[in-house]
C-alpha cells in the first residue's frame, strides 16, 4: 500500500494511502495534482518542488509560556537560592493595596501546589523582589533541578 501526495493551490497538500479511483479523481477541485510526498511539515509546494521553510523560532514570551512549572517546594528553594527570603515575598504580599488582590495573593502564595513562569503572581513577585525577566528565566532552570 503506497501512500500519494496531491496538492491544490488554494486546498493545500493532503495523502491518501492508496492511489484514488477515477471517479474520486474526478471529484477533486480543478488544479489538483499528484506531488511527491511531502518530506516533513515544514515544506511548502512552490514551482513544481518541496521547498524547506524553517520554522519561526518562538518568541520569548512563548518560551516562557511553556516552561515546566515549579512545585512549591522548587519556587520557594529557587526563591532562597537566588538571595530573597520568604520573608521578602510575604512582605510583598502584604504591601498589595487591594485587599482582594492581596487576599489572592495570598492564597495563591500560601497553597498553590505548582507556579507557572507567566502567572501574574510569580510576575508581579518578581518585579517586587527585584529581578529581571532573565534573571527569573535562569531561577527556573536551575530550581527545575531541586
Amino acid at each position: 500500500m503506497a501512500e500519494h501526495g496531491f496538492y491544490h493551490p488554494d486546498f493545500g497538500y493532503w495523502q491518501t494511502t492508496t492511489y484514488p479511483s477515477d471517479h474520486v479523481l474526478a471529484d477533486h477541485p480543478v488544479g489538483t495534482v499528484e506531488v511527491p510526498l511531502r518530506p516533513s511539515p515544514d515544506y511548502i509546494w512552490e514551482n513544481g518542488e518541496w521547498n524547506f521553510v524553517a520554522p519561526v523560532p518562538p518568541t520569548i514570551e512563548e518560551l516562557r509560556e511553556n516552561m515546566p512549572p515549579l512545585t512549591a517546594r522548587q519556587f520557594r528553594l529557587g526563591l532562597l537560592q537566588s538571595g530573597r527570603s520568604l520573608s521578602q515575598v510575604e512582605t510583598a504580599i502584604a504591601a498589595i493595596a487591594n485587599p482582594v488582590e492581596r487576599e489572592t495573593a495570598q492564597v495563591e502564595w500560601e497553597y498553590a501546589a505548582e507556579f507557572n513562569r507567566t502567572h501574574p503572581l510569580v510576575v508581579s513577585l518578581s518585579v517586587t523582589l527585584g529581578f529581571t525577566p532573565e534573571e527569573v528565566d535562569t531561577l527556573w532552570q536551575s530550581s527545575l533541578q531541586l
